[in-house]
């Protein structure tokens, strides 16, 4: 039986370790995260809003061509008619048709960019100043912004100065003629498009940019807009709103705004489009995409290709074999015991979304509140499954409350408590109660910090970079992990604990 498990680990072992050299070595798959990822995806999911109608949904998508930030592009129609019109500047994907009914009402357009917009030009369709200033202004301010534009730049030393003249109208104190400003500076995509036709106004070549920051991987994201101001020989990105302006290079270029682009129709049976994003780690080298030097399999297989929201599910779940290992190995070999085997790693989950410092706090405040309650359903006598029942329901009442007050005193770190598994946080009240009547206060109190202790320790690992990086993009590091998991499960020799607890004895001989 030992041979048949050493020699499981090990085919497990070396399968792990021969596909991650590959995708290595082959893929250019990075082995370590870099801080800085040139390459991100980002992805469009549109929600339909009746199934049973026809719908037509028109969709900006990236600009294409030669110099496009666009490395690869895909599409989901859910059997509706698709097709990407247009060319560089002005590109929309079109979905027309009605649904079937064994399809999801969700499409999908996925795109993988490069990060910056250092190959970005000025359209050449572009609406007028006017016309821009009288969407966002109404008509009554045109003549008002033309007058002050000119001013601006009478005044102005070159044309820097003049950009930070007329972005101090975005963020100073306004005469009484200007304060309809305010009304439109609390939009971002307002502010940046009013900015970009005063510019025009003065003569200065701009326009105004959609797109993403691309700092860290999220399941939903709100576009961001920003204006690109042509200034000593170099197109700048310029968020007028903000006095420290973001880095260019981590810009994930989307669409342009204010695209002359005449008469379109209006889309129809749309309810909503959500965007998330995520580094694509396993793109080293963009160019390489282009000339489609990708493996068909290990594109089918790679989890870099699924929707970015399916993706934060499997980061997550796929840390879970790491958190057993770490408490495999410390039952197993250092013999601490714990309030069950799966407890300490679902808490050290939570604690990722908490944080550290207030998931303990509030983990500590609920089980607390939970115990006293506890006690006095001791004493109305009831059966194991209705007791149960009873201590779930007050778990679920202490963590309403919790976020309730939280709310009223704006006290953000104590809306995470909901994110606590409330059934796991009701059987530690059972059993830190069952276990105090039948063993004692110090045991039980050993057994919560224990359980506390190898949480944290989960809770570390699973938030190394390195740790969440290899775990996705190479899954098959988890049959690395199951070989040293079977290796454990035969560990009959003794713990560190017992050499500790039978000290004395070995002194004695």
């Amino acid at each position: 039986m030992t041979r048949s498990v050493l020699l499981l680990a090990l085919v497990l072992c070396a399968t792990s370790l021969v596909v991650l050299l590959y995708r290595y070595k082959q893929l250019n798959t990075p082995l370590l995260p870099s801080t800085t990822s040139a390459v991100w995806k980002v992805e469009a999911m549109v929600e339909i809003k009746n199934r049973e109608l026809p719908v037509r949904i028109r969709m900006p998508v990236p600009s294409g061509g030669k110099r496009a930030l666009v490395v690869q592009e895909a599409f989901q129609s859910s059997g509706l008619a698709t097709a990407i019109i247009g060319k560089e500047s002005d590109r929309s994907i079109v979905w027309t048709g009605k649904l079937a009914r064994d399809r999801e009402p969700v499409l999908y357009y996925w795109a993988v960019i490069e990060t910056g917009t250092r190959y970005l030009r000025q359209p050449k369709k572009l609406k007028s100043p006017q016309s821009v200033i009288r969407s966002v202004a109404g008509s009554d301010y045109i003549e008002l912004l033309e007058k002050f534009t000119a001013v601006q730049k009478e005044a102005s030393s070159d044309d820097r100065d003049l950009v930070s003249r007329i972005q101090s109208l975005f963020r100073s104190k306004l005469s009484n003629e200007m304060k309809f400003i305010n009304g439109i500076t609390r939009s971002e995509a307002s502010s940046a498009r009013l900015f970009s036709g005063m510019l025009r106004l003065a003569g200065m070549p701009s326009y105004t940019a959609r797109g993403f920051l691309a700092v860290k991987a999220e399941r939903e994201i709100s576009p961001r807009y920003w204006t690109r101001v042509y200034i000593d020989d170099h197109w700048e990105d310029i968020f007028p709103l903000l006095q420290k302006q973001p880095d260019a290079g981590k810009l994930l270029f989307w669409n342009y705004v204010d695209i002359a682009r005449g008469k379109t129709k209006k889309n129809t049976g749309l309810r909503r489009i959500s965007f998330a994003v995520a580094p694509d780690a396993t793109v080293v080298h963009p160019s390489a995409l282009r000339t489609g030097q990708e493996s068909t399999f290990w594109t089918i297989i790679s989890l870099d290709r699924l929707p970015v929201s399916m993706q934060a599910t499997y980061r997550v779940m796929l840390l879970i074999p790491v958190g057993a290992l770490i408490v495999t190995f410390f039952r197993a070999v250092i013999g601490l015991k714990t309030f069950g085997t799966f407890m300490p790693i679902l808490i050290a989950l939570s604690f990722r979304e908490t944080g550290l410092f207030w998931g303990i706090e509030l983990l500590g405040v609920v089980v607390f509140a939970g115990l006293m309650i506890r006690a006095l359903l001791s004493k109305l006598h009831l059966l194991l499954v209705s007791r149960l029942a009873a201590t779930l329901s007050v778990v679920i009442l202490l963590v309403l409350a919790i976020g309730r007050v939280s709310h009223v005193v704006e006290f953000a770190q104590g809306y995470t408590v909901t994110l606590f598994p409330i059934v796991i946080l009701t059987m530690i009240i059972e059993r830190i109660m069952v276990s105090w009547e039948e063993t004692g206060a110090i045991n039980t109190l050993m057994l919560a910090c224990n359980s506390l202790l190898l949480a944290v320790i989960s809770y570390l690992a699973m938030m190394q970079p390195v740790v969440q990086h290899i775990v996705f993009n190479f899954p098959e590091s988890i049959l690395f992990i199951l070989s040293i998991t079977l290796l454990l499960g035969r560990y009959t020799y003794y713990r560190l604990s017992e050499l500790f607890r039978f000290r004395s004895l070995a002194e004695d001989i």
